[in-house]
């Protein structure tokens, strides 16, 4: 919503096709017009910040707010908070649809820093909201895949993971005395 009351229902359309921004009506409950068409933006779940301007436009075409081998760090958009004009917060999730009681959260800090949004991928981080920026935890970091591997645990490559590696593991998981297998 905008300041003066206006309202907009952002949407995928045309079989996830086009990305479409439409004013609503005061009551909320029809579209009054069609204010902007993104062609060809397969915007299933689509964030978005209002900085600097009218949520009517001019638009930009979809960009990748993170690196596209990562896909979002395996995640889709859910909400992004907006700090200040220069840092959000990227709220994203992680849906596992064979195991939806699995599925997680991630937030990452969202900074124009570049000109362009950009997630920031870091573990651990804090925020300061008087100043409104953001701190990436500093020290060692210890990747799993760098120490010993034993029983059924897995070395895995992908370029989403960090450093290219991670560590799997397929086993069994005791709960209420029965054991289960994943």
């Amino acid at each position: 919503m905008e300041a003066a009351q206006t309202t907009y229902l952002l949407y995928a359309s045309d079989n996830n096709q086009n990305f479409k921004i439409s004013k609503l009506d005061a009551n909320y409950y029809g579209v009054v017009s069609q204010t902007s068409v993104i062609s060809a933006s397969t915007l299933e779940s689509p964030g978005v910040v209002k900085r600097n301007g009218s949520l009517a436009g001019p638009w930009s075409s979809q960009a990748d707010i993170a690196p596209a081998a990562t896909r979002t760090y395996f995640s889709q958009n859910a909400f992004d908070l907006l700090i200040n004009s220069n840092f959000a917060i990227y709220m994203g999730d992680r849906w596992r649809p064979s195991l939806l009681g699995s599925s997680r959260y991630i937030w990452f800090p969202l900074s124009w820093s570049t000109g362009v949004p950009q997630v920031v991928q870091t573990d651990v981080w804090s925020i300061n909201l008087s100043a409104g920026t953001y701190t990436a935890a500093a020290g060692t970091s210890y990747e799993a895949e760098s120490g010993t591997i034993s029983g059924s645990a897995t070395s895995l490559s992908d370029g989403s993971f960090s450093g290219g590696k991670a560590i799997g593991f397929l086993g069994w998981f005791w709960f209420s005395s029965h054991a289960h297998c994943y």
